[in-house]
């Protein structure tokens, strides 16, 4: 192929392209022309439909997140009634604990361990009815039963090693702490 045969291909080029199908209007010429034939009712109707697909697609967005905040406030909500029930233990616990210290190697109970026992065990069963609600959900049913068990091992009686009973109400107490943390993780998820 010569120079000349070069030049005369590229100006045949260029004159396709000035009267060719995208002469006038670069890549938007499709369009153009089907706008040419369309009516302007069916350019109205294509036109608004093309601008609902970006306000549906914002809206289908917007109420997804809606959806995930309530439902994480609604994790939060379950995992504070939760804690709010198991928190209450800790002081009693402790207070139990305190009183074994005072009394190690003392024969008889005092009254003051009855009146913990009492609402420990009310405290025990608000727990357990919650945790009969949410406690799949919170995870916290296994929990649930090493506090119980480390709890009733630790109950003061008579004669009690105190320093047994001292490491019981520590393993309760860091149960009760376990249920709380396992309540608050839920909040993240």
């Amino acid at each position: 192929m010569n120079f000349a045969s070069t030049t005369d291909y590229v100006a045949t080029a260029a004159a396709d392209r000035r009267t060719g199908f995208f002469a006038h209007h670069g890549m938007w010429a499709p369009g153009v022309r089907l706008f040419r034939l369309l009516s302007f009712r069916s350019k109205a109707i294509l036109i608004s439909g093309l601008f609902l697909i970006p306000l549906f697609l914002l809206g289908a967005v917007y109420l997804r997140q809606v959806s995930d905040h309530l439902a994480l406030t609604e994790r939060e909500q379950t995992g504070l009634a939760y804690a709010r029930e198991v928190l209450p233990l800790l002081p009693l616990l402790q207070q139990q604990r305190q009183w074994l210290i005072r009394q190690a190697g003392v024969e008889t109970l005092g009254a003051e361990v009855g009146a913990v026992g009492e609402d420990l065990a009310r405290q025990r069963q608000r727990i357990a009815a919650l945790d009969a609600v949410h406690g799949e959900r919170l995870r916290t049913t296994e929990l649930l039963g090493v506090l119980q068990a480390n709890i009733d091992k630790a109950t003061p009686k008579a004669g009690m090693n105190p320093l047994a009973a001292y490491k019981r109400q520590t393993q309760a107490i860091e149960a009760a702490l376990g249920q709380t943390e396992q309540a608050r993780a839920h909040l993240r998820r």
